[in-house]
């Protein structure tokens, strides 16, 4: 009995030691998760505008000005210059980020939100650069960048304290 006593004393001191880490890296795959959907979509939409020559954007699903409700690949299918996911072509649907991850959106240098992204048939982005801002649970300070430039290049940093 004394045995089966320790034997569950040492295995409940590893459990507590290991949770936190578990937490932490169940943390860290979601937000690089959503942070590699997010480049997908940006990527997709790009090729798609140079392959059918065409506008294709990517929308918030939301109206709230973030990102963080999902997002659509949308094609400009009517040629109306605005990309309306009742009317125009929706390429692909994505769902809303995990936990209480956050995906905002601004032009650079600038505090306007952005919730359409467009790029023209050239894969250039419509208007000025845009930057994505991933951003995990409230204690997780750690977060991501992406940089769209205006030539439809993205870049991504993992920025340790973006989200405190």
């Amino acid at each position: 009995m004394v045995e089966l006593m320790v034997t569950v004393l040492i295995a409940s001191i590893l459990m507590a030691v290991a949770v936190p880490s578990l937490g932490a890296f169940i943390n860290n795959s979601r937000l690089r998760a959503s942070q590699g959907e997010l480049l997908a979509a940006l990527m997709l939409a790009r090729s798609e505008a140079t392959k059918r020559g065409k506008p294709v954007g990517v929308v918030a699903t939301q109206t709230a000005a973030n990102f963080s409700g999902g997002w659509q690949v949308v094609i400009d299918s009517d040629d109306s210059g605005s990309l309306d996911p009742a009317t125009d072509l929706v390429v692909r649907k994505y769902p809303a980020v995990a936990g209480n991850q956050t995906v905002l959106a601004k032009y650079r240098n600038t505090t306007t939100p952005v919730t359409v992204l467009v790029f023209n048939a050239r894969g250039f982005l419509q208007k000025s650069a845009v930057v994505f801002t991933v951003c995990g649970q409230a204690a997780y300070a750690k977060g991501f960048q992406i940089e769209i430039e205006p030539v439809g290049l993205a870049d991504v940093k993992e920025v340790p304290n973006l989200c405190s």
